[in-house]
């Protein structure tokens, strides 16, 4: 099974599953997953300040799908904190489950296509694995497109880039641009990577950042470079000399062959830790 974590939860889904559609919405959004051949199942999150009438909600469901005319059978069931509705069709099988979520105070909506009869082992793992994942020392951990990484808490998800040799996840705030935190995953290294890691990750910081520092390190078989430096603040605060932060670490992966690179600016005080040290992973030599 494979773990997926977005918008502040957890689901583990079958290996072959992979992300083909998704939203930034905190409010309300969706993770659309499919295998090679079709979509298998969407994720659905909407907020809501209180637990809303799941068995209601179930059987209001059924009441719509039973009068749609490809249906042949419809069956409300309950499985855990879940309730829902199997809907039988003449050659595939649509499951959705909901259940209401109080840390995040999120209904989740889960549907499950199912190409013939339903596949209630997997429709189960899937449920069962679902959790909320909480904030951490002020980050809050996504996992998806080959990254694993440690996003600020009060940072919300901006930009995604999601190719198959580029994967980028961007969050910032939207009225202050200096305030960012860029995690990629690159593949095709040698098509474009004409020099050394740590001269690209150089050579890449904005003109107007000055590098205070440029180092390397090496942990569990892996080499990063690290470049640390800053830049002026915007605004009267820009005639007192402040000046806003700005770090990143990057490296190659010798376990899949892409480069990483996780980029930092106007955040936190590097308080004395090595920059970015686990705010990007891998692969399990990281751990």
């Amino acid at each position: 099974m494979n773990l997926t974590i977005w918008r502040h939860f957890q689901i583990q889904t079958p290996d072959d599953w992979e992300i083909v559609q998704f939203s930034r919405n905190r409010q309300r959004g969706h993770l659309h997953f499919a295998d090679r051949y079709q979509y298998r199942m969407v994720f659905h999150w909407v907020y809501s300040s209180s637990e809303p009438d799941l068995d209601r909600l179930a059987d209001d469901s059924a009441s719509r799908l039973r009068r749609q005319d490809d249906v042949r059978d419809v069956t409300v069931k309950s499985l855990h904190q879940w309730r829902g509705a199997v809907t039988e069709l003449d050659d595939a099988t649509h499951t959705s489950f909901a259940a209401y979520y109080p840390g995040e105070r999120c209904l989740i909506e889960v549907t499950f296509f199912t190409p013939g009869a339903r596949d209630e082992r997997m429709e189960n793992k899937v449920l069962k694995s679902i959790r909320e994942e909480p904030a951490a020392a002020g980050y809050r951990r996504w996992r998806a497109f080959g990254m694993d990484l440690l996003a600020s808490d009060d940072l919300p998800l901006q930009r995604v880039i999601a190719q198959p040799a580029n994967a980028q996840m961007v969050f910032g705030e939207v009225n202050n641009p200096l305030r960012e935190e860029k995690f990629e995953r690159l593949g095709l290294i040698a098509e474009w990577l004409t020099g050394s890691v740590a001269d690209w990750v150089r050579k890449r910081a904005p003109r107007e950042v000055t590098v205070r520092e440029q180092t390397d390190a090496d942990y569990h078989s892996h080499h990063y470079d690290i470049v640390v430096g800053d830049r002026p603040v915007a605004g009267a605060s820009r005639l007192l000399g402040r000046r806003s932060s700005y770090a990143a670490r990057a490296w190659i992966c010798p376990v899949d062959g892409r480069l990483y690179c996780a980029t930092v600016s106007g955040g936190k005080p590097l308080d004395g830790q090595p920059p970015l040290r686990n705010r990007l992973r891998c692969c399990d030599d990281v751990r």
